[in-house]
């Protein structure tokens, strides 16, 4: 090692600040997510290479080798030497105090290190505060290794500047990367730290009255720091990029700097706070702005030397982000940097000065003219020329302060725990926004960004009018704007809420105070959230003259041509604005006014969209105002009026679609806001009842088909609605109000009155919606729990009136006979009401088709809507349970299966199956008399139907049913004593019309296909009564032989696969042991068709029609099983079928015939016992002698025999064969 003579110390100071380092800095990772690496910046002197410090310096030195005498100090020091007073201690004053805690843990301060100390921020916070208190015990010792040696604190004025120096080496290789590791890195970095722990130590220690060695030893101190500060490079000079490893060069130069920085400002600090004195001012630093830095004393300088740094690494992050990423990211590298913010903000705080105020001159130079070099300017290279001009380049400053001024704000104000910065700078971020919205026009993203800034800086700050006035006059002139963005993204198509519901929810989520918020919200609903955090904070702090103060610059600025000249884009956004000072203050009063803005509007063709858009704000105020309980008469009253105005333009306009088309969709408007405001109410004790008012009578009397359902649907939810909680309330006794029954009661009254009678109306056309069902049930359900009155007057009405669509009917009843007591209540009104259900339910059964939903909802179960099969079964089982139909089932002994579409002919066959099992007369009577009381009239239902025979399914299900209940209860239907019976008027109406009669109008093909299908139920009910001794029977049953018989062959032809309604007729003579009565009524069918189609005339020409007879009687014979059936059959087709065999000359008619013969004969040969043997030969021979004259076979010489004639021969022959069978 050298001596000391061997060593020269530093050159003077002057030198050794213009050795500045021109190195290329890393980054640092932080605990946050978005980071920068730093700009560039050019020197303000010309740099200096590190290389050049060993030829400056020489070799590294120890300090065992360095001189400890007092000549040797006076030659180190240019012969200022002096013996120096250190106290052992000493009570640190109250004006340096922070805070009274005790600090139990020992602290030794720690390089910056983001990544081996993350989360350490509130630590070294805290440890700042506890060097405030007590700086002597940053270190334990009085001796302490610095530099790799022993240095004790007294002999620190000796070697003060050998320390500086083995300091400066020391930078020297952190910031030529002479370092291998990480670890050597960090060590080397806190050996610095510790000497500036130990330097501090030292000047603690020195007395407050300070003698002129000991000032000159402080200013030696004093101007080495600043030779440091001067001789490593600025931090906006260094590249530093976060992802770089804490074993790299660049990465502790960064955070050396930081270390250097920071210490710099305790120690200034310490010397402030320690001496009563003011230090002599010293220059270390220079503005360009010439703003009297020179009068500062040295902490305020080096100060804005750190505070200048720290922004032109955050200018350089700015520039590398665009504006949509720039709300989430920080102008921070690491966690350190936010710890110098943080430190800076203490340091403040400790000496009694603002943060703000202090940021405000960079703010505002940066607002400013653009800041350059000034060309006749001389630059002293003995101090820190600021701000780094050459890092300063901003293609939008207003942007980078209000992002700075957030993201410093929020690092600074600290936990919860341990706020630092409480205080606002909103005199920044107003004269920042001012500058902005005064250019003019903002772009929207642009707009967005400031509007974001200012929502964060609002949720730490308290509130403040003026940066909402500032915006508010920016808007207000744009109030029909869109605020869009110009892209082809789809997030931001819809500018106009659909619904109030929607309207609503976007007012709540903007004035909700949320701290995130959606990428897509507009510039004006991002103010209204800004507006509404700050009126919510103020009502909650009772700042109430702030409030009118804000509600007057808003409500001054709309007047009648104001409101006029908004669209109705516009209008929704001034809507918007009213619900979120609604949602934060004055409700009632916002509300009032806002009513009388609408009432400026004025209402014709033009301005419906902008009604709509008054409607939806309108109602958005009564779900407000449901939200608080409170009565909404006011708002409904006007609303309602204003609809009903509407509902009549509606129906004057009808001839007008376009017109029309518009006035429908404001209607929905009123239709979905009224069913809302119901779905939001508790009760009905609100006045709500209100919306219920004439407009309603008025639009169903004017809607088309296809509007009913979209008008009913909405008003059926709301009778339902109110209906739940009428009764929730009456079962609830602990929550019984007179006014929520009194206001129920008046809502019954406004549906009774202004919905009911149009509905009725429109369940008189056969075209009506099967919808209306579903609200008039819930009308009845609605009078049943409050007036049974209004109920019997629903109920008689759907039972008796014929002009009510049955459909309608069908389904009004499957909703009613399920609910409890509804059949209970009519039962004591009503004496007959079982009668007329059942009256009602059959006429339902005829006319709706079977396939109808609401037919097999009143019969047992639709599977088609297996969504609802348990309520349709429990539906069906009502019907049947009624106690009229259950005594018939019950007498009967007849269970129902479960076929949903044939519930009807069940019962049919019930009531034929009791009537047989019955055998006291009287009885009988009472079981007659009722099922007639059942069908009286049924005839009369159909026969609209019959006179334009549409529609078809209709028709089909009428004469499927009626049949049925003919083929099973004619005998009860039909009293010859009787002339008002059923059946007369039933077979007269549906079977034989007397159109029928007339040969000169053609029949409909619908009819005819129709009685084809159904023919054969009606035949067989017929086949029941007494047709051998009833004319009447007779007489129709002769009819429809000699209508149907040749109508059904004529139209399908002999070779058709369908079966005949008369052969179906007489299916019960074909089985193996058919009843007596069916063989009965087969023979008096065959003597029909004899009479009609197979008498030949006097002059022996063959009946007309007659092959239809013989079709008949082969197609009945070959179904017939059992062969005594067919020769009972003998005695009377034997005859007739011989003569047309006879006179025919068709050689198929005659095969036919022999075919008809031979089974005929066959089987009464098979069975002589039948006894036709003596009939049958009593009838030949008479036929042959009623033949005989004019037959050739009769006419020949007995002696002669047949001659040579061939024919006459086989026609002998053939008659001979026959004979002898």
């Amino acid at each position: 090692m050298s001596s000391l003579d061997d060593w020269s110390p530093p050159v003077s100071p002057s030198i050794i600040a213009a050795m500045e380092v021109d190195v290329i800095p890393e980054t640092c990772p932080s605990q946050t997510e978005d980071y920068y690496a730093l700009g560039n910046r050019s020197n303000t002197v010309s740099p200096s290479k590190l290389s050049d410090i060993g030829d400056v310096f020489g070799q590294e030195q120890n300090l065992d080798d360095f001189p400890i005498t007092s000549t040797q100090f006076d030659n180190l020091n240019d012969g200022q030497s002096s013996p120096l007073r250190l106290l052992e201690t000493e009570v640190i004053p109250d004006s340096i105090m922070v805070e009274e805690q005790t600090i139990q843990d020992d602290f030794r301060p720690v390089p910056f290190c983001c990544k081996k100390s993350r989360g350490q921020t509130l630590d070294r916070i805290k440890a700042f505060k506890r060097f405030l208190q007590e700086p002597d015990t940053a270190l334990s010792e009085d001796v302490t290794e610095v530099f790799t040696s022993n240095v004790v604190l007294d002999t620190i004025p000796e070697k003060i500047g050998h320390l500086f120096y083995r300091l400066k080496q020391l930078i020297s290789k952190i910031c030529h990367g002479n370092l291998e590791s990480d670890t050597e890195y960090y060590s080397s970095r806190e050996q610095i730290i510790t000497f500036y722990s130990f330097l501090k130590r030292f000047l603690y220690r020195l007395p407050r009255n300070l003698n002129g060695e000991e000032e000159e030893i402080i200013q030696r101190i004093v101007t080495l720091l600043h030779s440091v500060v001067m001789y490593v490079d600025r931090l906006s000079d260094m590249k530093y990029d976060i992802t770089l490893s804490s074993s790299s060069c660049d990465y502790n130069r960064f955070h050396l700097n930081l270390d250097l920085y920071w210490n710099t400002l305790e120690i200034l600090c310490l010397l402030e706070d320690k001496f009563t004195d003011p230090l002599p001012l010293k220059k270390i630093s220079s503005s360009y702005s010439s703003d009297g830095v020179e009068s500062r004393s040295l902490l305020p300088q080096m100060v804005q030397i750190v505070v200048w740094e720290l922004v032109a690494i955050a200018i350089s992050n700015f520039q590398k982000k665009n504006s949509q990423d720039l709300i989430h990211s920080s102008p921070f590298d690491c966690s350190c940097v936010q710890d110098i913010w943080k430190l800076l903000a203490c340091l403040l705080n400790h000496k009694g000065e603002s943060f703000w105020v202090n940021l405000h001159e960079v703010i505002q130079t940066l607002l400013g003219a653009e800041i350059k070099l000034p060309e006749d300017v001389e630059i002293d290279s003995d101090v820190y020329m600021y701000p780094p001009v050459d890092n300063l380049t901003l293609n939008d400053n207003s942007k980078f302060c209000i992002w700075m001024i957030t993201n410093v704000a929020i690092v600074v104000r600290g936990n919860e725990d341990d706020k630092i910065v409480t205080a606002s700078n909103y005199y920044d971020v107003n004269a920042v926004i001012k500058k902005v919205v005064n250019k003019g026009e903002v772009n929207e993203l642009d707009l967005r960004f400031y509007l974001r800034c200012c929502q964060q800086l609002c949720t730490i700050w308290e509130p403040n009018i003026n940066l909402l006035v500032i915006f508010w006059d920016y808007f207000y002139k744009r109030m029909n704007s869109t605020f869009q963005l110009k892209t082809v993204s789809i997030d931001s198509l819809q500018t106009v809420s659909k619904t109030a519901v929607d309207l609503l929810e976007k007012c709540k989520k903007c004035s909700s105070g949320q701290k995130t918020t959606k990428q897509n919200e507009t510039s004006y609903q991002l103010y209204l959230g800004l507006l509404g955090n700050h009126l919510r904070r103020l009502v909650e702090t009772h700042s109430m003259q702030e409030w009118k103060q804000m509600k007057g610059r808003i409500y001054s600025k709309f007047h009648q041509r104001r409101i006029q000249e908004l669209t109705e884009t516009g209008l929704n956004n001034f809507t918007s604005l009213f619900l979120s000072l609604a949602l934060t203050a004055d409700l009632e009063d916002v509300s009032t006014k806002l009513s009388g803005f609408y009432d400026m509007i004025d209402v014709n063709r033009q301005n419906v969209g902008k009604l709509t858009m008054t409607w939806k704000g309108m109602f958005a105020l009564m779900l407000l105002y449901l939200e608080r309980n409170m009565d909404v008469k006011f708002i409904a009253t006007k609303i309602a009026t204003s609809f009903s105005n509407i509902c009549l333009e509606f129906e004057v306009f009808e001839s007008d679609p376009g017109f029309r088309h518009s006035l429908w969709k404001l209607i929905n408007v009123y239709l979905d806001g009224t069913q809302e405001v119901f779905d939001s109410s508790k009760d009905v004790c609100l006045s709500q009842y209100l919306l219920i008012g004439e407009g309603y009578s008025k639009l169903l009397k004017t809607c088309r088909n296809n509007e009913v359902p979209t008008v009913i649907s909405g008003l059926q939810d709301i009778i339902s609605k109110v209906r739940l909680t009428t009764l929730s309330d009456k079962r609830d006794v602990f929550n019984v109000t007179s006014g929520n029954f009194q206001q129920a009661e008046v809502f019954h009254n406004a549906v009774f009155s202004n919905i009911y009678p149009p509905v009725r109306d429109l369940c008189q056309s056969q075209t009506a919606q099967v919808q209306l069902a579903d609200i008039l049930a819930e009308i009845s359900l609605l009078a049943l729990d409050s007036k049974p009155d209004d109920y019997f007057t629903v109920m008689k009405l759907m039972l008796n009136c014929e002009n009510i669509n049955k459909n309608i009917v069908c389904r009004y009843l499957s909703h009613i006979v399920t609910v409890d007591n509804a059949l209970d209540l009519l039962s004591s009104h009503m004496t007959n009401y079982q009668t007329a259900l059942i009256q009602t339910w059959i006429r339902c059964a005829v006319l709706v088709p079977a396939s109808s939903q609401q037919l097999q909802a009143l019969n047992r179960c639709a599977v088609l809507v297996p969504a609802s099969s348990q309520q349709l079964q429990a539906l069906n089982r009502s019907m049947l349970n009624l106690p009229a139909v259950q005594g018939i089932l019950n007498r009967a002994s007849y269970i129902v299966p479960d076929e949903h579409d044939k519930i009807i002919f069940h019962v049919f066959k019930a009531i034929q199956n009791l009537y047989d099992k019955l055998e006291n007369w009287k009885e009988k009577i009472e079981l007659r008399d009722q099922v007639t009381e059942y069908v009286k009239d049924i005839h009369r239902h159909i026969m609209p139907f019959l006179q334009t025979f549409r529609p078809v399914e209709t028709l089909s299900t009428a004469y499927s049913v009626i049949g049925y209940l003919f083929k099973c209860c004619a005998h009860l239907l039909y009293v010859k004593s009787k002339p008002n019976c059923p059946l007369p008027d039933i077979i007269n109406t549906m079977i034989v019309p007397h159109t029928l009669f007339k040969k000169d109008k053609p029949m409909s093909p619908v009819f005819l296909g129709i009685i084809r299908d159904h023919l054969h139920l009606f035949v067989s009910g017929l086949a029941n009564l007494d047709f051998k001794r009833d004319p009447f029977i007779q007489r129709r049953l002769k009819d429809i032989v000699t209508i149907y018989l040749v109508k059904f062959w004529n139209s399908a032809g002999s070779t058709s696969s369908l079966v005949h309604p008369l052969v179906m007729s007489l299916k019960g003579s074909y089985g193996r042991q058919p009843l007596e009565s069916s063989v009965s009524f087969r023979q008096y069918i065959f003597e029909l068709v004899k009479e009609t189609f197979m008498v030949i005339s006097p002059t022996y020409n063959l009946p007309e029609n007659y092959q239809m007879s013989l079709y008949f009687t082969r197609d009945v014979i070959n179904r017939t099983v059992n062969k005594e059936v067919i020769a009972s059959d003998l005695c009377i087709l034997v005859c007739p079928v011989l003569s047309i065999h006879l006179q025919c000359d068709s050689i198929s008619t005659q095969h036919l015939c022999q075919t008809i013969l031979q089974q005929m004969v066959d089987a009464g040969s098979s069975h002589p016992h039948v006894g036709t043997k003596e009939v049958v030969g009593e009838q030949l021979m008479n036929f042959l002698s009623k033949f005989k004259k004019n037959m050739s076979l009769w006419s020949m010489n007995p002696s002669e025999g047949t001659g040579q004639d061939t024919k006459l021969r086989q026609t002998y022959h053939s008659l001979i064969e026959t004979f002898n069978s």
